[in-house]
């Protein structure tokens, strides 16, 4: 860029090829020349009349899009493996729960250990004590393992 003197220790830019009057306009398609002499407005290209150029993000909300999308993402995951999980745990408590005959010795969820004396549709009955021959019904939801198998096998050992 080159400068001349007109006067001492003042510049010019070659670039400025208007003269220094105060009746000289602005440059055509400046944000200050907002009338066109017919009443209309003009814009330079690429402004949409917000202030900024074409092309530009809107605020800061363009940038939390994906992070937004990431954690839904994540948390879907989650959840369809959780229900995996759950699933495949039913699978095998409904598998115990058929699988019972009489003479396995069982624990339920309370903790008791009693031998399976008779299995019905919903309910099972344990003999929890032989001295005195104590049975009790429970549901069969209520029993958490089978300990022992009785003779035939067909239950899980621990």
């Amino acid at each position: 860029m080159s400068f001349t003197t007109e006067a001492p220790g003042a510049l010019r830019s070659l670039a400025t090829t208007q003269p220094d009057s105060p009746a000289a306009p602005p440059p055509s398609g400046s944000i200050g020349n907002l009338s066109n002499g017919g009443g209309t407005t003009t814009q330079p290209a690429g402004d949409q009349g917000l202030g900024t150029p074409a092309g530009t993000q809107q605020g800061p909300t363009g940038s939390f899009m994906p992070f937004i999308f990431l954690m839904l993402g994540i948390m879907v995951l989650m959840i369809v493996m959780g229900g995996r999980r759950e699933k495949k745990e039913r699978q095998k408590k409904e598998a115990l729960l058929s699988s019972l005959k009489k003479n396995d010795q069982v624990r339920t969820v309370g903790g008791l250990l009693g031998n399976v004396v008779e299995v019905r549709p919903d309910e099972v009955v344990l003999k929890v004590d032989d001295s005195n021959n104590v049975k009790m019904r429970f549901a069969k939801s209520a029993v958490q393992e089978v300990v022992r198998s009785g003779p035939g096998g067909g239950g899980s050992d621990s």
